[in-house]
């Protein structure tokens, strides 16, 4: 089971960006209004954590989008409409499963508050892949992956091993290409300082 594991994330047995550009594909052109698809999604990838990959989106999203999404999204993916509209209402987070691969993309609801704003202004647009001719998505950067998964992380009452082995994944691999002075004035913003210093000393250690 574990060789094959491996292989699943050598690429062999599947094309991991066409699923992240389906997933990213199906939720802008069906659930933002058409003067914000540009500006209103984004997509993150995580690293492996060992014997699987997720994916995050996040978009600007209200009740009015919740059928056409769901719709949109029903024949390759597990969704729930009602889980869907208590994020929307909640400005949280919710995730659909696809299907083929049991693949989970976590779908973040954009807040109205100043973090959001920056943080979709430092988007940086690249492709999945490497093909010629590769469509072009909006990436969040290292620093606002961090910031968004320690306050996911301090919301859920600090007990999500998940979330912050995300945090200390990132920070290991970024390494010294990380804006620190950015990460610490967000962090104390969103009051998550202390998390941030804990997981830099952690990232450290190995």
């Amino acid at each position: 089971m574990r060789r094959k594991e491996r292989r699943f994330f050598d690429g062999s047995h599947l094309n991991m960006a066409a699923i992240c550009r389906g997933a990213w594909q199906r939720i802008s052109e069906n659930a933002i209004d058409d003067q914000r698809r540009r500006r209103g999604t984004r997509a993150g990838r995580r690293r492996p954590r060992g014997t699987w990959l997720d994916v995050g989106v996040a978009a600007e999203l209200h009740q009015k989008h919740v059928a056409p999404f769901v719709a949109r999204l029903s024949s390759a993916y597990y969704v729930d409409a009602d889980m869907i509209e208590d994020a929307i209402r909640r400005q949280a987070s919710f995730n659909v499963i696809h299907l083929a691969t049991m693949l989970k993309v976590d779908v973040f609801v954009r807040k109205a508050r100043p973090f959001e704003e920056e943080s979709f202004r430092r988007v940086t647009r690249r492709p999945l892949d490497e093909a010629p001719g590769a469509r072009v998505f909006d990436i969040t950067t290292a620093e606002d992956i961090v910031l968004h998964k320690l306050e996911w992380f301090r919301i859920g009452a600090e007990v999500s091993e998940r979330q912050w082995k995300d945090v200390l994944g990132v920070i290991a691999v970024q390494s010294g290409a990380l804006d620190v002075e950015y990460l610490r004035k967000w962090a104390g913003e969103l009051g998550v300082r202390e998390l941030l210093e804990r997981a830099f000393v952690e990232a450290a250690q190995g």
